[in-house]
């Protein structure tokens, strides 16, 4: 029986290889899959190499990238809402100084006003 000889540098540097794996449809006649057939203990050998190609690619799966984009989401959405609340905290705690102030101011105001004319 002959035994194949490939390695995983054999195929990252072969260029139909690469094509095989970013093919979205495959026909039975590709030669990487009729060497497969032929000798399929180099599936592992082949599975090594297309991790390592989708690794130099920066190829992310289309789930990964979902998850990932719905929990910044949901991380924005969060801080947004909190950035919110606080915001509209401090503009009451503002308003609220603001008007403590102007009632002090007042009464001072009326104080003097009563002395001055008192004397």
């Amino acid at each position: 029986m002959n035994k194949s000889k490939l390695t995983v540098e054999d195929l990252l540097a072969d260029s139909s290889f690469i094509d095989y794996c970013f093919a979205d449809h495959l026909n039975e006649t590709n030669p990487w899959i009729l060497h497969l057939q032929k000798y399929p203990e180099d599936q592992v050998i082949f599975l090594e190499a297309k991790k390592i190609l989708s690794l130099l690619t920066a190829q992310i799966p289309e789930e990964v990238l979902d998850d990932k984009l719905n929990s910044f989401k949901k991380l924005y959405y969060q801080t947004n809402f909190n950035n919110a609340n606080n915001t509209q905290r401090k503009s009451t705690k503002k308003l609220r100084l603001l008007f403590t102030t102007g009632i002090a101011a007042s009464l001072i105001f009326i104080a003097a006003t009563v002395v001055f004319f008192l004397e």
